[in-house]
């Protein structure tokens, strides 16, 4: 007589893989959405961070080598990822220095709401006409950071 006791047989029965199932799928559909939020959050402070250092670099060339600065923010819809290019023109620069261009590339999910402008700083680092710049998140509109350069 073959007798299977229930404390030998091993394995999972199809119930319990259902279930099993169902609860891995129903995190999943809760912690996605929590997921891209986060996502969103980082490139849009990491976006915060570039803008910040670009406009700090374009004040420090500009009373360091005495000269004016543009500071480009180029926005278009068509072109992705948006970008912040810092000029110093060749005249009245240091002889060696010459002309001279950084530029800064934003994450592919944030977005310059505020469109293309040229800012220029003068020979103090200050700015000609204040401007306001506007960077949002592609994923979240309600997630924004609005600089007011001058």
């Amino acid at each position: 007589m073959n007798h299977t006791d229930k404390a030998t047989m091993k394995g999972l029965t199809a119930i319990e893989l259902l279930i099993i199932t169902s609860i891995i799928a129903l995190i999943v559909v809760f912690a996605t959405p929590m997921m891209n939020s986060v996502f969103a959050k980082s490139d849009l402070d990491s976006a915060v961070e570039i803008t910040e250092q670009s406009i700090h670099k374009a004040r420090v060339a500009a009373r360091l080598y005495d000269t004016y600065v543009v500071m480009r923010v180029e926005a278009d819809q068509d072109m992705n990822p948006h970008s912040i290019t810092i000029l110093m023109p060749g005249k009245d620069t240091d002889e060696l220095l010459g002309e001279w261009k950084e530029e800064f590339v934003l994450p592919d999910s944030v977005r310059i709401v505020s469109g293309n402008m040229l800012i220029n700083f003068d020979a103090e680092g200050k700015v000609d006409f204040p401007a306001k710049l506007l960077i949002a998140s592609i994923q979240d509109d309600f997630k924004q950071k609005e600089f007011i350069i001058q």
